[in-house]
């Protein structure tokens, strides 16, 4: 079996402000959340926007959140408002596990109420403005303001007809500025229609700060401003209102209505997570991705895997060495039986991070060892290797290729083994909530870089993944 783990110098404070990020698609509409502990300016706000935008060309909408206080915070890159991105948060939040939350969403002056339900849908209030007389009838359409965006319903979808995507948002830029609506932060047109199989929408949104126009695949504000415009128009209240958005996808709505009042009103629906990985302010995109076949495999090993795996093991604690075959074979069992992710810079492997189920673990010694401690072996994982380019360290990278091996095995118990000298790697897994397993010591014989067999004593520590 190969070395556990050379964890660098990246302990939880991470000085060099690189944040994590994940690519989120909630009813088709991908967005981009950057988990920041610190408030960024309007300006790097914008910067971080551009760049995630120019790497991810999918990217429809970039957000900001806070997840460590009590009250989860949400600020978008144009400081709108979003539903689609604040049910996402409440996702994130939660680990997509059942719950409900209060989350501060920038546009929006009080809390809103956002979980995900038993059937793992991600729901969020939507701050609709309940004053009935606030809506305007435009001819058969409407305009419903609601906190952060202001959103044109237009029921003559068929005008759209034999125009291209750039053709439609030229045309509903110019309908926005014809309406007056433009001095709003944050405008939407939903060209509606009713179908034999539901209501369908063709989003368009434009964001004044940043000055973003999309043709957008989903739009969750649309979604209940056309609810609402429902309900006021046939004066009852919308329960479950099943919109198609553009990508095929539905997104529901709710929305109560009295007669004289709006109340309560919430979207829902799946989110699908599609990637993660780290950016910092001056430096490059980190794409933190699992190796799930045999010809990705084979392209890390392209990509530098190999020595990067045979540079990391060089240094001490370990001072081990390994051939190419040997590195390939691990990395074969880890993408075979196990889990394996790398991280990537500029399409070059900078760091990586592997587990196995417990009982696939070499050599035998280390499933015998922890038979003995009372642990069902074949409930629990193996927490293998851990390693991150010399250049790449003390950014958090280790930190989080750790924790997306953690979030794929949640319900499991994990156990890691180290060097006794491995000080970092011990600091990394304790914030992360590992306990040592006590009087549990392991003496380990490795070939050294001078090609001697030299003994090393490895420590094992333990979590339960909630």
């Amino acid at each position: 079996m190969s070395p556990d783990i050379q964890k660098n110098k990246e302990q939880v404070k991470e000085v060099s402000m690189m944040y994590p990020y994940s690519i989120v698609r909630p009813g088709g509409n991908d967005t981009c959340l950057i988990e920041t502990t610190v408030n960024l300016s309007d300006q790097d706000r914008k910067l971080f926007n551009d760049r995630i935008m120019g790497s991810y060309p999918n990217v429809e909408q970039v957000g900001f959140i806070s997840l460590s206080s009590p009250v989860r915070r949400l600020t978008m890159a144009g400081s709108e408002f979003c539903g689609n991105a604040t049910r996402s948060t409440a996702y994130q939040a939660l680990n997509g596990r059942p719950g409900e939350i209060l989350i501060s969403v920038s546009g929006i002056s009080t809390l809103l109420k956002a979980g995900v339900t038993g059937t793992r849908e991600a729901f969020a209030q939507m701050p609709i403005i309940q004053d009935p007389s606030r809506i305007k009838r435009d001819g058969n359409n409407f305009i419903v303001p609601l906190e952060g965006i202001v959103q044109y319903i237009d029921f003559d979808q068929k005008k759209l007809e034999g125009r291209t995507p750039d053709e439609i948002k030229r045309m509903a830029k110019a309908q926005m500025e014809k309406k007056g609506l433009l001095n709003n932060p944050a405008v939407g047109i939903m060209y509606a229609r009713e179908t034999e199989k539901g209501w369908t929408i063709i989003p368009i949104v434009w964001v004044k700060s940043i000055d973003t126009l999309f043709y957008e695949t989903a739009c969750g504000s649309g979604t209940v401003a056309l609810a609402q415009a429902l309900a006021f128009r046939n004066k009852q209240s919308i329960t479950d209102l099943s919109v198609i958005q553009p990508t095929g996808s539905a997104i529901k709505a709710s929305v109560t209505f009295d007669g004289n009042v709006f109340g309560y009103s919430q979207i829902s629906g799946p989110i699908e997570q599609l990637s993660i990985g780290m950016i910092e302010k001056n430096g490059p995109l980190i794409d933190i991705t699992q190796i799930k076949t045999e010809k990705n495999l084979e392209q890390s090993f392209v990509k530098g895997l190999i020595p990067l795996y045979q540079q990391t093991f060089a240094t001490a604690p370990y001072f081990e060495k390994f051939s190419d075959e040997e590195v390939r074979s691990f990395m074969r069992q880890y993408q075979q039986e196990g889990l394996l992710y790398l991280a990537l810079s500029k399409n070059r492997v900078i760091g990586f991070g592997a587990m196995l189920p417990l009982a696939k673990a070499l050599p035998e010694e280390i499933v015998t060892r922890l038979k003995n401690t009372g642990l069902n072996i074949n409930d629990t994982w193996y927490s293998a290797d851990l390693g991150v380019n010399q250049k790449f360290r003390n950014k958090g990278i280790g930190t989080n290729l750790v924790k997306v091996r953690l979030d794929a095995v949640k319900g499991k118990t994990v156990v890691m083994r180290t060097s006794i000298d491995n000080k970092n790697s011990q600091s990394i897994y304790r914030s992360l909530g590992f306990q040592q397993i006590p009087n549990l010591i392991q003496t380990v014989d490795g070939r050294r870089q001078d090609g001697s067999i030299q003994p090393d004593t490895r420590i094992f520590f333990v979590k339960k993944i909630v």
